[in-house]
């Protein structure tokens, strides 16, 4: 039972996201990267994306790669949500929090069936998928980094038509 345990946690443990190297980044930047990443399976989603970009946002506090694989999975998820024709939008904004500090929230919302209440008990769960070929892994890997970075993802609404969610990232002090 010992070793079976030992196995157990060790594959639990797996997919776990390396310690992040924190140092101030811009966050447009990181965006706009993402962006070029992602850009061929967007053009071929035949939908709509709009990206709201502001002028200027503070710096955040992250490792590059890491917000880049969270903020891909969101765009990832949100393209295999929504049907041709449809919408996807990337708003990122500045939110002050008093007592706790400022944040950069980018929010990827898109016009999908919505994800249904019992999904969205379970959504940021490990090995939880409602996809044919999901691991399960890609939301629950990108709750573990953001909590690693400061900040935290979240499922902000979810109706028939109108999915967001927010991914919230402390800026650099």
């Amino acid at each position: 039972i010992s070793r079976l345990e030992g196995m157990v946690r060790n594959f639990l443990e797996f997919p776990r996201p390396a310690a992040p190297t924190l140092r101030p980044q811009c966050i447009l930047a990181i965006i706009d990267k993402t962006l070029d990443l992602a850009q061929h399976q967007i053009r071929q989603s035949r939908m709509r994306f709009l990206y709201e970009k502001p002028m200027e946002l503070p710096q955040v506090l992250a490792d590059p790669q890491q917000l880049e694989q969270v903020l891909l999975n969101l765009l990832n998820n949100a393209i295999e949500a929504t049907s041709e024709g449809g919408e996807i939008r990337l708003l990122p904004t500045l939110k002050r929090v008093p007592g706790n500090g400022e944040y950069v929230v980018v929010r990827v919302q898109d016009t999908g069936p919505g994800i249904p209440e019992e999904v969205r008990k379970r959504i940021f769960d490990p090995f939880y998928t409602t996809k044919e070929n999901g691991t399960g892994l890609g939301l629950y890997i990108a709750t573990q980094i953001m909590a690693q970075l400061g900040g935290k993802l979240v499922l902000e609404r979810s109706t028939p038509g109108a999915t967001s969610f927010a991914m919230w990232v402390p800026t650099a002090k």
